[in-house]
């Protein structure tokens, strides 16, 4: 998915269905799964949907082989892509990555950040690090960053960039991200402030109207009163 739509995993499933993908194609371990609804698809997915979930690298290649012989397609995996060869091992970036086994077993891994950044043989080790949500180290997790428990990704976790370096990028571009990262959210919280200060005038406006709505009301009433107090005149006696 990398820079594409901001999806989580149940809606890279969902995505793969519509587009006529063969069910399970998407994989992920079953460490990324929250309670309360688990593996099982969350409240407005279709309760057949699914995803192939796998607890060790040994499983996963199992699945896949059989998935790969059954349908003939790759399937697409759920990764925390900072924690691939080459990232930076920190921060989130989860992404779905297609996956196939080569002949000897080993997997390869391959996204849209072009054919030079694609992992021809990665060894089980690596697959575990980067699915496998207990081994997830996250250092001053970002709150509010689509982190999930504990500040590491999870079931819930928007795809795409994120805190952490991907493979695909070198420092300085990693820096450049978060810049820019930091400079709209910075300029969409003054946006935010601007709205805020705005319907504040206008409910300022709109209370100094009703006051002089409701003192306008009461000086005609109370002209009225005068008005009527005057007309009867002085009370004749004897």
């Amino acid at each position: 998915m990398g820079d594409g739509p901001q999806v989580a995993i149940w809606d890279v499933a969902h995505l793969n269905r519509a587009i006529g993908g063969a069910d399970g194609a998407v994989f992920a371990s079953s460490t990324l799964f929250r309670a309360p609804n688990g593996e099982k698809p969350p409240p407005g997915y279709p309760p057949d949907l699914k995803i192939t979930t796998f607890k060790n690298p040994d499983e996963l290649r199992t699945r896949l082989r059989e998935f790969q012989e059954r349908t003939g397609q790759s399937g697409q995996l759920g990764v925390n892509a900072p924690f691939l060869p080459g990232g930076g091992r920190n921060g989130h970036g989860m992404h779905a990555m297609n996956i196939r086994l080569n002949e000897d077993g080993s997997f390869r891994l391959d996204n849209n950040w072009g054919t030079k950044k694609d992992l021809t043989r990665v060894s089980d080790a690596d697959v575990d690090t980067a699915t496998n949500r207990d081994r997830w180290t996250i250092q001053n997790p970002t709150p509010g960053s689509g982190s999930g428990r504990g500040g590491a990704p999870d079931d819930r976790t928007r795809f795409g960039p994120g805190a952490g370096r991907n493979p695909n990028e070198t420092d300085s571009e990693y820096r450049s991200r978060l810049e820019e990262e930091n400079a709209r959210k910075k300029e969409k919280e003054a946006e935010e402030l601007r709205k805020q200060a705005l319907k504040e005038q206008e409910r300022e406006t709109q209370l100094a109207q009703l006051r002089a709505e409701q003192e306008r009301a009461l000086q005609e009433k109370t002209q009225a009163m005068l008005h009527a107090r005057n007309r009867k005149g002085p009370v004749a006696v004897g």
